[in-house]
């Protein structure tokens, strides 16, 4: 379970269980961990942390448990958090985006 203290002293919780005897696919754990990874963003953004989810911490597994000291076991994912600094200007970077008409086919 992964517990998000909040500054009032107020958190909020994930977790995850499977039960009965299939075991879930890969792709079900992995939209599984989408999800909840969604859903601490999420809680982080609304206690005022800025985060980024780190994927391509999967690659380099190895490291990271010799750098954390951490069990063995599969490292999907990570996220970076902490407070934004708005002053830095790396944080006022506009990519701009397509309208949604130039990418989007709606159907009735």
């Amino acid at each position: 379970m992964a517990r998000l203290a909040a500054p009032s002293g107020r958190g909020t919780s994930c977790s995850a269980s499977a039960t009965g005897s299939r075991q879930p696919s890969s792709a079900t754990r992995s939209g599984d961990v989408g999800a909840h990874m969604q859903t601490l963003l999420l809680a982080m953004t609304a206690y005022g942390e800025a985060s980024c989810p780190q994927g391509l911490l999967s690659f380099y597994a190895d490291e990271v448990r010799a750098e954390l000291d951490g069990p063995v076991g599969k490292l999907l994912v990570g996220i970076s958090f902490g407070y934004a600094d708005d002053a830095a200007p790396v944080n006022h970077i506009d990519t701009g985006r397509a309208a949604l008409r130039e990418t989007t086919t709606f159907h009735d």
